[in-house]
């Protein structure tokens, strides 16, 4: 599984993708829901799916003559999830949704689906994250939609797909609030079924503090100070079994206020959009007092592979670019290493105008 918003890869039975964005629907016809285009997921517990073998025989009825048939498994916490709306559609968009042709079911009370009489051809599969307005769609890899053939007279077998549900609840460190603790307690709400958890803790500048730690309480204290820089948090639960059950909706941002150090490197000269000229480009940045190493990186606005500075490593706080640029505008970023490699800070992007 995907969270394409989140920008990370999860491992199940299926790969899907969680979007705030809906397929239209009509049942067996083409039309578009107003209530699926583009609202943003609600929390909403439901009540619990109906329990039934992991292993299950999926249904396989003749189709109508030149149709086929598409059949599948939704499960939730390793169980069947009774009333969970599914789609099908010829096209696919990552910012309109389904298109074309569509199709829709709901599973039975033990989470299986099939979808009836349907023309031959490729099919995008969506399901609705329960009565929220999140869709999960399949994928073969980051922004690549899964398409399955239906074939005449056939019954295609998708096999089992495990959901999640985004109604954990996090408590502190509050959205945009300011902490002076340079090692916050992070806490969400105990979740009913959770034996572990995963964190997520990102600085806006540098790499990060939590990526996927797990623990089995309902709180992380970050193992280091934090620096002054703002920083995102997410968490996750997993059941005895390892099956993701849910997540916190959104990620959660914090400001640290009260550290040493700064995550954020400020450029002394040039400041962005100042005119230089072509020859002798001479930089400085303020010096960061853990930072072993530099690395610069500039090229061309509007074409990347063409680098002036291809991640350069620099020891000292300055550096003179020894050729003479072509006039045009460039994007200019650096970043800070400490003595173990890791990045610790890093520039706003600079901008640079050369004559």
């Amino acid at each position: 599984m995907i969270l394409f918003r989140k920008y990370k890869l999860l491992l199940v039975v299926s790969m899907l993708v969680l979007l705030v964005l809906a397929c239209g629907s009509s049942d067996q016809s083409a039309s578009q829901d107003d209530d699926s285009k583009g609202v943003k997921a609600t929390e909403a517990p439901l009540s619990e799916p109906t329990a039934i073998p992991i292993s299950v025989d999926l249904p396989d009825p003749e189709p109508a003559a030149g149709k086929g048939n598409l059949s599948g498994q939704v499960r939730w916490n390793d169980i069947g999830a009774a009333g969970i709306e599914l789609k099908i559609c010829t096209e696919f968009s990552w910012f309109g949704g389904c298109e074309g042709k569509i199709y829709s079911t709901t599973t039975d009370e033990g989470g299986i689906y099939i979808f009836k009489d349907i023309d031959p051809g490729e099919y995008a599969l969506t399901l609705r994250v329960f009565d929220t307005d999140s869709w999960l769609y399949m994928t073969t890899g980051l922004m690549s939609e899964e398409m399955y053939t239906i074939d005449a007279g056939e019954t295609t077998k998708v096999g089992v797909s495990d959901i999640f549900k985004v109604d954990l609840k996090a408590l502190e460190p509050t959205d945009d609030s300011q902490v002076q603790d340079v090692r916050p307690v992070l806490k969400w709400e105990a979740y009913e079924g959770a034996s572990t958890y995963e964190v997520w803790l990102n600085p806006d500048k540098g790499d990060a503090i939590a990526s996927s730690i797990k623990v089995d309480i309902n709180e992380y204290t970050p193992g280091k100070e934090l620096f002054n820089c703002e920083y995102t948090w997410s968490v996750e639960a997993f059941n005895d079994n390892g099956t993701k059950i849910t997540e916190t909706e959104d990620y959660l941002h914090f400001t640290i206020t009260g550290a040493r150090y700064e995550c954020i490197i400020q450029m002394i000269k040039p400041l962005s959009n100042d005119t230089v000229a072509a020859s002798g480009i001479e930089m400085e940045w303020e010096a960061h007092p853990l930072a072993s190493v530099y690395k610069l990186y500039m090229y061309p606005e509007g074409d990347s592979s063409n680098h002036v500075l291809d991640f350069l490593e620099v020891r000292e706080n300055r550096y003179t670019i020894p050729e003479t640029l072509s006039p045009g505008k460039y994007i200019l970023s650096i970043y800070a290493y400490d003595s173990h490699g890791d990045t610790i800070a890093g520039s706003n992007i600079t901008y640079i105008i050369v004559q």
